[in-house]
């Protein structure tokens, strides 16, 4: 059972935490110390903002901020790649409020995401192309540098790279559809993987809180999104 430790009061300020071992390295130690466990995110998120929580429906008032998601352990964390979004990897998009213009009013967000390796360059690659806009990411792969896991960190590179601009803007997440070529990556949330665990649990918190879901796409098919998105990770892996 998913429980969502919502932590009010804590060493690093409003925090919702989705394991214990997370949230109590916020709280142990900590005077005047508040926080609980929810068995919904929704409760969390009021618990912590102070709305009362009627059956089950969300406070609707934008004036409380969203607090901070704590992922599980992991050496890739959602949180990194927020501050991944500072560096010089995104130049044009960040604070470009042309972009997120476009993408805040769009509701399903489209992105076709795709992985590359490449034995000749040793690195691997992940692209996320926007077909409603006409734009994409490539960006580098953390760990080994493997194709299924440019797969798996495109997708959530990708959602995290839209939500984290909702939850920004006091926004509530927004519903993503993630083109895919890759069956390991669509299967990872239902199958008991041995490989690339770190980021499958990052995928699988996500799915907790972001609205998404996959649609298989045939690789190498001719389909436009996929072959951008192809050509993304490509170019982060070296091969273009």
């Amino acid at each position: 059972m998913v429980k969502f430790y919502a932590v009010k009061i804590g060493k690093e300020g409003p925090q919702i935490c989705s394991d214990w071992e997370t949230c109590k390295k916020q709280v142990l130690g900590y005077p005047g110390a508040v926080y609980k466990s929810f068995p919904t995110l929704i409760e969390a998120q009021n618990f912590i903002s102070g709305s009362p929580t009627q059956s089950g429906v969300p406070s609707t008032s934008l004036s409380s901020p969203i607090p901070t998601l704590i992922p599980p352990a992991s050496p890739y964390s959602i949180l990194k790649i927020s501050e991944e979004f500072n560096t010089q990897q995104l130049p044009i998009i960040i604070g470009n409020p042309e972009f997120w213009a476009k993408i805040s009013s769009l509701s399903p967000i489209l992105i076709y995401t795709d992985g590359s390796a490449s034995p000749l360059t040793q690195k691997a690659g992940a692209g996320i192309y926007f077909p409603q806009i006409l734009w994409g990411l490539s960006v580098n792969v953390p760990g080994n540098q493997t194709n299924n896991r440019g797969e798996l960190w495109s997708v959530i590179y990708g959602l995290e790279y839209i939500q984290a601009h909702f939850r920004g803007a006091n926004l509530p997440p927004v519903e993503v559809i993630v083109y895919s070529d890759s069956t390991n990556t669509i299967n990872s949330l239902v199958n008991n993987n041995v490989k690339n665990l770190d980021l499958i649990a990052l995928l699988k918190f996500q799915k907790n809180f972001y609205p998404f879901r996959f649609i298989k796409v045939q690789a190498h098919s001719g389909d436009l999104g996929n072959s951008r998105a192809d050509d993304l990770a490509k170019m982060a892996s070296g091969v273009l």
